[in-house]
C-alpha cells in the first residue's frame, strides 16, 4: 500500500498534470469563475458561496484525478518479472485508492461544512454519493489516454475500450456532479424538495450504472493481470 500511496501523488510531480489539466481547463474555468458571474452567486451570502466553491472543486477533481493517475502497473513492473498474485495486489490496491481518496476527501469536506456552517446533512450525503460514484465510473476509463508507458493491451483491458454502457455511465456520473455543483447555489434551502430534486435522479441514474460499474471490476482486473496472453 505504501508503494500505491507513493506512485499516486508522484504523479503530481511526472507531468502528467500538464495534459490532465489542459483537458479539464475549460469545465473548470466555466465551473469556478463563469457560471459564478453568470449566476449571480457573488449576492447570495458566504454559506452559499463557500458551499458552492467547495462542492465544485471536490466534484471537478474526481474526473482530473482519473486522468491524473491512471490504474496501471509502473513501467518498472512490466520489464522486471513479477508474479500476477503481486500485479493483481498492486492494481486492485491502486483502484481501490484511486477511488476512496477523492469519496475521502469528499466526506472530511462535507462533515466540516455540516459542523461549521451548518449545510445540510442530506446536502453533504448527495455529494459524497456523487463523488462515490463518479471516482467509480471514471476510474475505469479516461486514464488510457494519457498513461505513459502504459502496454495497450493491458490498458485496454482494465479501461474496458469504452464501450456504449460504460460511456453512459460517465456521463451519468458527471452529469450528476455538474448537476450537484448547480444544486449548491441554493444550499442553504436544501432540506425542503430539492433534496428530493437530487436524490430521486440519484437513485434512478447513478446507483443502477455505479454498481454495474463495480461488477465489471473484478473481470477488468483479472483482464489487466494476465495482460501478456
Amino acid at each position: 500500500m505504501k508503494q500505491i500511496i507513493c506512485d499516486y501523488f508522484m504523479a503530481y510531480r511526472a507531468g502528467r498534470w500538464k495534459t490532465a489539466g489542459i483537458n479539464s481547463a475549460t469545465l473548470i474555468i466555466y465551473c469556478l469563475a463563469v457560471f459564478p458571474c453568470f449566476s449571480r452567486l457573488y449576492e447570495k451570502g458566504a454559506l452559499v458561496i463557500g458551499t458552492f466553491y467547495v462542492t465544485a472543486v471536490i466534484i471537478l477533481y474526481t474526473p482530473y484525478a482519473a486522468q491524473l493517475h491512471p490504474v496501471t502497473l509502473p513501467k518498472l513492473m512490466h520489464l522486471c518479472p513479477m508474479a500476477a498474485s503481486k500485479r493483481h495486489a498492486y492494481l486492485a490496491g491502486a483502484y481501490a485508492f484511486k477511488v476512496l481518496f477523492p469519496v475521502g476527501i469528499a466526506a472530511l469536506a462535507m462533515g466540516l461544512l455540516t459542523a461549521l456552517w451548518d449545510v445540510s446533512v442530506w446536502y453533504g450525503a448527495c455529494v459524497v454519493l456523487a463523488v462515490a460514484g463518479e471516482a467509480v465510473c471514471t476510474s475505469l476509463l479516461r486514464a488510457e489516454r494519457i498513461a505513459a508507458c502504459t502496454i495497450k493491451k493491458q490498458s485496454a483491458a482494465f479501461y474496458g475500450g469504452a464501450d456504449g454502457w460504460e460511456t453512459y455511465a460517465m456521463i451519468v456520473a458527471d452529469f450528476m456532479g455538474l448537476f450537484l455543483i448547480i444544486i449548491s447555489m441554493w444550499a442553504d434551502e436544501f432540506d425542503g424538495y430539492l433534496k428530493w430534486v437530487v436524490l430521486v435522479p440519484m437513485a434512478v441514474l447513478e446507483l443502477p450504472v455505479t454498481a454495474k460499474m463495480l461488477r465489471r471490476v473484478p473481470e477488468a482486473l483479472n483482464a489487466a493481470v494476465y495482460f501478456e496472453g
